[in-house]
């Protein structure tokens, strides 16, 4: 899984895990971590993927740029409420 990194820290742009903590530092890791323990994977096209866990969701791709690589390219709610 690729860390990523930070491109604009004001603007909070960037890729990968570093993004989403930089963008959400509320975000509990743990909670990604039992998502991607105990959710299913769920194939959209081959190279996009979901995991899908209680009322969360992880976007997963498997190319970046055109190059094969695995990493976490959203995360979130299903519903807030």
């Amino acid at each position: 899984m690729v860390w990523g990194e930070v491109t604009d820290k004001i603007k909070h742009k960037g890729y990968g895990l570093s993004h989403i903590i930089d963008k959400h530092p509320e975000l509990d890791l743990k909670l990604i971590s039992d998502i991607v323990d105990k959710g299913k994977l769920n194939n959209q096209n081959n190279i996009r993927y979901r995991i899908e866990y209680k009322n969360y969701i992880i976007g997963l791709s498997s190319e970046y740029k055109g190059n094969k690589r695995t990493f976490i390219i959203t995360a979130f709610e299903r519903y807030k409420g």
